[in-house]
């Protein structure tokens, strides 16, 4: 991985723990957030606000993404991270182009799901 590569994920990573409310909303599949910029997941465009990431504990690869006022939604398939180990709840994006695209949900403790981005 390249030098900015990294740079950049460093950078993403401390801008996803400041969205300021990343809470635990049930033990190991729910957090919700604020985003203050639109994102992209799965080729779909969210608009900045207050989303809730689920998992689904019978389809663990499966995460919902919901806006708290359900106008916008969307699935993605993603793996077990490898990166998740001793991490708190949390997003972490990563710029492609001019956009930003959802790369990780840690849910709970370590427990991280990585998620396909365009480009990559």
């Amino acid at each position: 991985m390249s030098a900015i590569k990294r740079a950049s994920f460093v950078v993403l990573g401390a801008v996803a723990l400041l969205l300021g409310g990343v809470t635990a909303a049930r033990a190991a599949d729910t957090i919700r957030a604020k985003v203050p910029f639109a994102f992209v997941v799965n080729g779909t465009l969210l608009p900045a606000g207050d989303y809730v990431f689920a998992r689904d504990a019978n389809q663990p690869e499966v995460i919902s993404i919901t806006s708290a006022d359900g106008a916008h939604s969307t699935l993605a398939l993603a793996r077990r991270s490898s990166n998740a180990a001793g991490k708190e709840p949390t997003l972490e994006f990563e710029r492609v182009g001019t956009q930003m695209h959802l790369l990780e949900v840690v849910l709970s403790f370590g427990n991280g799901r990585e998620l396909e981005v365009a480009g990559n």
